[in-house]
């Protein structure tokens, strides 16, 4: 057991004393010093951005206050419009029902009027049966003094 003992201690002996130790543990303060040099360029370049962030932050709770202040001034105004509307609404409710009922009256005067049979009905068409044949004795006129414009000093031949 003292041999064993004894090839641990050389063994450890080798490992510390050849130099692969110190290797390892300059290369371990270059990274050291790497990632310090690292942790100190990202704190340089995170401040600004901290205080940008701050800015926008302060920004957007203005912003914020000034749409709420709009926000109040807009629904006072949609809820005063609301009640005028509601006012106008009643107000035509109240005009236009006995408007309605009027309208009601006027159209069956005038059915009564123009039904099938009815004198002033017999009369309109009439009417309109001579106003059509007038009609197309000055399209007749308008066609011949086209084609013969001189019928007008003349007269017709």
């Amino acid at each position: 057991m003292l041999t064993d003992g004894h090839k641990l201690i050389k063994g450890m002996d080798r490992i510390f004393n050849d130099g692969k130790i110190q290797i390892i543990e300059d290369k371990l303060l270059v990274t050291l010093k790497d990632i310090h040099f690292s942790v100190n360029e990202l704190n340089q370049q995170i401040e600004p951005l901290t205080g940008n962030l701050n800015n926008v932050i302060v920004d957007t709770q203005q912003l914020i206050s000034r749409v709420d202040s709009k926000i109040d001034v807009t629904t006072k105004t949609i809820l005063y419009a609301g009640n005028e509307v509601g006012d106008l609404a009643s107000l035509l409710k109240k005009d236009i029902i006995p408007l309605l009922d009027s309208l009601k009256i006027a159209v069956i005067d005038v059915e009564s009027i123009i039904q099938k049979g009815s004198p002033l009905r017999v009369e309109l068409v009439k009417t309109l049966r001579n106003i059509s044949k007038a009609t197309l004795s000055l399209k007749e006129f308008a066609n011949y003094l086209e084609r013969h414009p001189e019928a007008i000093l003349k007269g017709k031949r």
